[in-house]
């Protein structure tokens, strides 16, 4: 995770103090340990379960908790005259692995990741700016 970005985040605006209160408690809570899972990173079964339930909320969208981070991010390409912006897709294609059970249905199983990020003319990289996921299912292969 980028240095800063809680501090980043506090911007936030979700229409609601508390939600605004639980983005940050989130936030800070994952950022102190990126490498690990949601699970791993808050402490105790009673600060996972309101980190779900935070990124479940229908009133809380991916759009609306990276808002602050994008301006911010933005805001910093704006100070160098030359900003690169590099771009990885990687295709993760499980097929090979699917269980007995699973090889009855025809298609492929696996993921289709892309991210991008900005870095000055410098080398010095500073955040992702674009990052999505698709899955393909067992079933279509789509």
């Amino acid at each position: 995770m980028c240095e800063g970005i809680v501090e980043e985040l506090q911007g936030i605006d979700l229409g609601d103090k508390r939600l605004n209160r639980r983005s940050q408690l989130v936030m800070e809570t994952l950022a102190a340990n990126p490498e690990a899972s949601v699970i791993g990173a808050c402490d105790g079964w009673s600060d996972t379960l309101a980190a779900y339930r935070f990124f479940n909320n229908d009133s809380v969208t991916p759009e609306q908790i990276l808002r602050p981070h994008r301006e911010a991010t933005q805001r910093r390409m704006r100070e160098h005259p030359v900003v690169l912006i590099v771009q990885d897709t990687t295709e993760l294609d499980f097929t090979k692995h699917l269980t007995d059970a699973d090889s009855q249905h025809r298609g492929s199983r696996g993921r289709h990741l892309q991210h991008l990020r900005r870095s000055t003319a410098a080398g010095r990289s500073a955040c992702g700016l674009h990052h999505s996921r698709e899955g393909r299912s067992l079933h279509t292969g789509t």
